[in-house]
């Protein structure tokens, strides 16, 4: 392939539409994994977060912080706020999960925690090192 074709592939794989996007999907199927039709809206729990509303409601949440983490595409002022709720709602989960590990209610929850702690930090991490800023001191 063309020089210039990887070199575009290359910016757009680094770019922070795909961390936005890649961000977003997560979010987003999260929450269709709520969603009455996926999940039996019955069911016990899986952890202490989940007991606070019900699947239908968390589908709602996990939908609409994957929609608001994907709108900096086009409003790159709201990137900081999205990337913070998309962290912030994958350590939520994961605090929850090791709750569960350490009070000894489910001895295997640290396995999901496994998978909110990597999105949370390579999210965090990646859009933490995308960017050099001059540090200004002392007003200069």
């Amino acid at each position: 392939m063309p020089k210039q074709i990887w070199q575009r592939a290359e910016r757009a794989y680094l770019s922070d539409a795909a961390g936005l996007l890649s961000l977003g999907g997560i979010a987003l199927l999260r929450g269709f994994s709520y969603l009455p039709m996926n999940v039996d809206v019955n069911r016990n729990p899986a952890h202490a977060l989940e007991a606070l509303l019900s699947p239908p409601a968390w589908a709602a949440v996990w939908i609409i912080i994957g929609i608001f983490c994907i709108i900096p595409i086009w409003v790159p002022k709201l990137l900081p706020l999205a990337v913070g709720v998309g962290v912030w709602v994958h350590v939520m989960w994961l605090i929850s999960f090791m709750g569960m590990q350490i009070t000894g209610e489910n001895s295997r929850s640290y396995v999901s925690s496994i998978n909110y702690y990597a999105v949370a930090f390579f999210v965090a991490w990646g859009f933490g090192r995308g960017r050099k800023h001059k540090h200004v001191v002392n007003g200069e």
